[in-house]
């Protein structure tokens, strides 16, 4: 409880300090950026970094094997969420958030069924930590990747940077042995940038890393990048140890001093599947919807998705293209059928392996089959590579493409 609480407040001095230094910045500065940065993008370091030199740093991760509280590890992450949430104590804060999955709760008027988390987590995970209180140097969640986001940049109605898109932190649950569970955690902060100037620095910060070698060079400059972070956009989750036997996913943010449960983005409640309501959406909005622009309605979106539901396409005019646009947008279309994915985009894993990364992600065993049938091409780190590479060649910060942020 000590060491928690001391990382608590060593996080909120911490972001204090960041907020106070960030240098001011013009909106309307659009200042070229050197060419010479735009050379060829190693996806394996700027993009999704699973190297086990990297996921696997004693001194920066804890794996739940031996236990820790390093600076990459999930206990010290969540103790900065925390933080952020203005919680006094992080063991408890946590606590909080594992029980929302004991009890029904409601979404948009959505009910969204209790599962087991006590059985699979919460439980063991307190009977470890003395039964009273979670030790969170104990928290059974293996780091499986870190990932850059930049894609997911934001920018206001005049077309001036919000953020720099996302860091996120991918994590693996395991259990009493310290072998890997079904179940994935995914930590989102916000890369904080005001104008052009800022996007271009966490653009360039990131692909420096591709010039490193995998070692103590290359994880102190990764631990730069995600020291630099302070706010949790969001955090899902991708589970079928609580759920079993069913996949759901569920998206959390920070709400009045705790993680509550969030409608998810892109995505309808399961029980809309072949509905009216949602067939007049589509076929509403399907210009919006084949350009990856379009924004599903607060009031359609539900507060988990089983991931391998596959959205049928009934009433829709374009049960090919609109679907097809529509369901990729979803978490579970993207997760799923529609995209040949078995579940997860980045593999679990145990210790001493690499995480593998599906098809979709690297392009491999192109075209796959949607759920109509129809073939299609992915090649989403390519994308991301060739959306870093624009930022990187001078001029205007160039506005993210897409819609959604799976």
């Amino acid at each position: 409880m000590a060491i928690a609480s001391e990382i608590a407040a060593t996080v909120r001095g911490s972001v204090s300090v960041l907020a106070a230094c960030l240098f001011a910045c013009n909106p309307a500065s659009l200042a070229p950026r050197s060419s010479a940065l735009a050379e060829g993008i190693a996806q394996e370091k700027e993009l999704i970094v699973r190297d086990l030199s990297v996921v696997e740093d004693p001194d920066r991760t804890s794996d739940p094997c031996t236990s820790g509280l390093a600076t990459w590890s999930f206990g010290a992450l969540m103790s900065r969420i925390a933080a952020q949430a203005g919680a006094d104590e992080a063991p408890a804060f946590v606590l909080r958030w594992l029980r929302t999955w004991d009890e029904d709760q409601e979404v948009n008027g959505f009910i969204v069924p209790r599962q087991r988390m006590d059985a699979v987590i919460s439980d063991r995970w307190l009977r470890d930590s003395g039964g009273d209180s979670l030790d969170l140097s104990l928290a059974p969640f293996r780091l499986l990747a870190i990932v850059n986001r930049m894609d997911l940049r934001k920018v206001d109605a005049d077309g001036n940077p919000i953020d720099a898109g996302e860091l996120r932190f991918v994590f693996g649950a395991v259990n009493t042995t310290c072998d890997k569970m079904p179940l994935t955690m995914i930590l989102e902060f916000r890369q904080d940038a005001q104008c052009a100037d800022e996007v271009a620095a966490w653009a360039a910060r990131w692909h420096a890393l591709g010039s490193l070698p995998f070692g103590e060079e290359f994880n102190a400059a990764l631990q730069d990048l995600t020291d630099r972070i302070t706010t949790l956009n969001q955090l899902r989750t991708n589970d079928n140890s609580a759920s079993f036997p069913v996949w759901e996913q569920r998206t959390y943010v920070v709400a009045d001093g705790d993680l509550r449960l969030s409608p998810l983005n892109q995505t309808p409640d399961a029980s809309l599947d072949g509905s009216q309501a949602l067939a007049d959406y589509v076929n509403a909005n399907e210009d919006q919807i084949i350009a990856d622009q379009h924004v599903v309605p607060d009031e359609l979106r539900g507060g988990s998705i089983p991931t391998d539901l596959d959205w049928s396409g009934t009433g829709m005019r374009d049960p090919f293209e609109a679907r097809h646009h529509f369901a990729l947008a979803s978490c579970n279309g993207c997760h799923g059928d529609e995209t040949a994915t078995a579940l997860v985009h980045i593999d679990i894993r145990n210790r001493y392996f690499m995480s593998g990364l599906s098809n979709y992600l690297t392009g491999s065993v192109m075209p796959i089959l949607d759920t109509m049938g129809r073939p299609r091409y992915f090649n989403e780190l390519q994308r991301r590579a060739d959306d870093l590479q624009s930022l990187l060649g001078g001029g205007a910060v160039p506005p993210a493409k897409l819609n959604r942020v799976h």
